[in-house]
């Protein structure tokens, strides 16, 4: 019978109310830190405890016991846990520790895992594909890593490849073949929950999962806390990658509303910006001098960039304008760009007006180009994005065509000589 704790058994009420003004003051709710001002004891008093549904987020459980707890449908991001953490005899169900107890499992009743897991690990993308198009297709031409295993000891090696550190190609492969490892969705619906708690570090799997989880988990709601919980973190690698990850997919649309409040809340405004630079890299260096006041077309620094709400300003188009008109004329001239012939460099007011234009389109055509942004704007103006989008695609079409022209006419006077 599993233990629900009774705060008031365990401290005094004078020592309970302090620690309560304590919790009262905190920022988050993090498991490890209100265990600690409740002076619970981390190797004791969580034996046989009843944790179902905890959310463990931020939370450093090592060396907590565990032994006997209810931890069924348990999650959270960013979770720090090991071999001290203590999980002997607990139930895991559904939670961010069951894939962990499998593959601890597994490693102390098959003395031969271990040799199998690392034959796997130094594998090459070539040979891994081989054997679990063997090990799924065709048992008996298996090689003897996958061929010797039971179905779920194959299962475990592969789910743990799938997380460990491997190159993107391998676990393109594992990707490839994981409904056949996974076999249910409670499985996957585990491995996802791992990801989020202990590899964030890992953008490139992180970024996989989330798309997986957005797409497979979109009515679970601890799944759905999960990812949530992603988009606030303190760390700007993180959140970027969930923001990229979730903009390609169903569930971004239904909570948009939800993702443009923290998308353009003032903590990201350096991945609004980082993702306003990319789009202008990719469109040209026009763009590029449409983005920065200075007009610079190269090594412009992040904290230079327009920011989403800064694009299409009139007054700042016309300022950007200015520089542009003026660089232009200095590179006409065959000068060079020094601040004093910039600040000397004379232009007409026709020309700023035009290089202002210039800024304007330029700017539209960065708003339907920028990762995740410019999602808000096709569900703002549709019909607005399909048209900047068409027009650049064009654009681009006619230059390659162009390209293609002088390769052409240069290769028949090339023959002809």
């Amino acid at each position: 019978m599993k233990n629900d704790i009774i705060t008031s058994d365990l401290i005094d009420e004078e020592t309970l109310l302090a620690a309560i003004q304590k919790l009262f003051e905190m920022e988050e709710d993090r498991f490890s830190d209100i265990s600690e001002i409740l002076r619970f004891s981390k190797d004791k008093d969580f034996k046989f405890a009843n944790l179902r549904g905890v959310d463990f987020s931020y939370a450093d459980l090592r060396g907590y016991s565990f032994y006997g707890a209810d931890l069924r449908e348990s999650f959270g991001v960013d979770v720090k846990f090991d071999n001290t953490t203590d999980l002997r005899f607990a139930d895991v169900t559904g939670s961010l520790f069951a894939k962990f107890c499998r593959e601890r499992d597994l490693f102390k009743r098959e003395s031969r895992a271990n040799k199998f897991y690392t034959i796997m690990q130094k594998g090459d993308f070539g040979e891994v594909t081989r054997w679990l198009g063997q090990r799924y297709v065709d048992r008996l031409d298996s090689h003897r890593v996958l061929r010797d295993m039971d179905d779920d000891a194959a299962r475990i090696l592969c789910q743990k490849l799938l997380t460990d550190e491997i190159d993107l190609t391998k676990r393109t492969s594992l990707f490839f073949f994981l409904r056949d490892f996974t076999k249910n969705r409670e499985a996957l619906r585990e491995i996802v929950l791992e990801i989020l708690a202990i590899h964030l570090e890992r953008t490139d799997v992180v970024r996989s999962f989330v798309k997986v989880a957005s797409q497979m988990f979109m009515k679970d709601e601890v799944i759905s806390n999960s990812i949530w919980r992603l988009c606030v973190d303190e760390r700007e690698s993180v959140r970027e990658t969930c923001f990229v990850s979730l903009s390609e997919s169903d569930y971004f649309y239904s909570n948009i509303e939800r993702f443009r409040e923290i998308v353009f809340s003032e903590n990201n405004l350096n991945i609004r910006r980082k993702f306003i630079r990319e789009a202008a890299i990719r469109l040209g260096k026009q763009h590029i001098q449409s983005i920065n006041f200075d007009a610079k077309r190269e090594n412009v620094s992040l904290n230079s960039v327009l920011d989403w709400g800064d694009l299409n300003v009139k007054d700042n188009c016309l300022s950007i304008g200015r520089m542009m008109a003026k660089r232009d004329s200095l590179l006409k001239k065959g000068m060079g760009y020094s601040e004093s012939k910039l600040i000397a460099e004379s232009v007409s007011q026709d020309r700023i007006n035009f290089s202002a234009d210039e800024a304007f389109r330029c700017h539209h055509e960065i708003r339907a180009h920028a990762r995740v942004l410019e999602r808000f704007f096709m569900a703002d103006d549709a019909d607005k994005y399909a048209e900047i989008r068409a027009r650049v695609f064009m654009r681009r079409r006619r230059i390659e065509e162009q390209l293609d022209a002088r390769i052409r006419q240069g290769l028949r006077g090339s023959w002809g000589r």
